[in-house]
């Protein structure tokens, strides 16, 4: 979250500041990108689940909450971005869970 709340500040500028938090979000890129396909291979989430689609939907989720909660100064859009994180983790368990329950 801090590094998040950072790049809002830094995006558009030029600078050293800037420089280190694109070199810090690279090296956690690798991280978050490949964070789904632990579930997946454990029978967590579905098998069709692309988890760099779905790590992208919760960042691009994240990114959004804190666009908005910086422009409206408020921790809603954080909730909403939860709610939807869940959302989309659930749909991926149900179909699973779906599966698993007619023995395909």
């Amino acid at each position: 979250m801090f590094l998040l709340r950072r790049e809002a500040e830094f995006d558009a500028r030029e600078g050293p500041v800037h420089d280190a938090l694109v070199e810090a979000q690279r090296a956690c890129s690798p991280s978050w990108r490949g964070t789904p396909s632990g579930p997946r291979a454990a029978g967590e989430l579905s098998a069709d689940t692309d988890p760099a689609q779905l790590a992208f939907e919760v960042v691009a989720l994240m990114e959004t909450a804190k666009a908005m909660s910086l422009l409206h100064g408020e921790a809603t859009p954080y909730v909403r971005a939860r709610r939807g994180i869940a959302s989309r983790l659930r749909t991926r368990r149900l179909k699973h869970s779906d599966t698993s329950r007619t023995g395909n």
